[in-house]
């Protein structure tokens, strides 16, 4: 009888270690939104590239390698993104300043550091240095971006010279290099990197870049509706950490020609 319930008890115990070996190897599904703002995020047909997806993309790849998530992106348009991670709907968005959702759960290491530049035709006169100085400018900007300190200066529009484009990254650009094109905007604001990219990439030499505002840190962000999100964000914070130490976060950066902000 004794040694009947000892073998219970062994299989039990057998039964139980490998639900819990199997548990800890289960991944942790984490769904993304994501555009197309080169070189920071590569897609093409609505799906991350798997050769050269960008840099950000390749940083949260090797988060999710290192901390066992089965990472899915998810391509839309900004606001959606935005909607779509505050409701948690999806668990967050890649490549997100602060100010586009304060809410939202964040690492404390930026995923890029990113500065909005103005772009207008070649033989334009205009120049960005303050927001007064969009005063006689129609200026082009897509719908749901925050881009610091003209911010209010877009929200106020009490000149009626803001035109606001929507629509997902790539056909928002195209959408505003239109508009610069035909004339019915002076000037666009957009991430210097990104137009640099899409300038080189159609061999463009009528744009030139025209003012600049301050540089900012662009973050993965995370839905306040998700339990795990502050885990997920320490997640990204030590795997950035081991990267830098490593030397292949330069590795990263440098495959996409671009220098590490910190």
């Amino acid at each position: 009888m004794n040694c009947q319930v000892s073998f219970k008890s062994i299989l039990l115990i057998s039964l139980m270690c490998f639900s819990f070996a199997a548990s800890a190897n289960e991944k942790r599904r984490v769904v993304i939104g994501t555009g197309d703002g080169r070189p920071f995020i590569y897609t093409q047909s609505g799906s991350v590239l798997e050769i050269n997806p960008g840099l950000s993309i390749e940083i949260l790849q090797a988060v999710a390698n290192e901390h066992n998530w089965s990472l899915t992106f998810i391509e839309m348009p900004f606001a959606r993104q935005v909607s779509a991670t505050r409701s948690g709907s999806i668990d967050g968005m890649v490549a997100t300043f602060i100010d586009d959702a304060p809410d939202f759960h964040y690492p404390a290491e930026p995923i890029a550091m990113a500065q909005n530049c103005f772009f207008a035709k070649a033989d334009s006169s205009f120049y960005y240095d303050t927001p007064a100085s969009l005063d006689k400018s129609i200026l082009g900007v897509t719908n749901g971006y925050h881009y610091g300190e003209i911010d209010d200066y877009i929200l106020e529009n009490r000149l009626n010279n803001i035109v606001k484009v929507s629509g997902e990254d790539k056909a928002s650009l195209a959408t505003l290099f239109r508009l610069l094109e035909v004339g019915r905007i002076d000037a666009f604001i957009e991430a210097n990197l990104v137009v640099r990219h899409s300038i080189a990439s159609k061999g463009l030499d009528n744009i030139k870049k025209a003012g600049c505002t301050a540089p900012m840190y662009a973050y993965v962000a995370f839905s306040p509706e998700t339990p795990s999100s502050t885990a997920l964000a320490d997640n990204v914070d030590s795997t950035i950490k081991r990267l830098r130490a490593s030397g292949e976060l330069d590795a990263i950066l440098k495959k996409y020609g671009v220098d590490d902000w910190k």
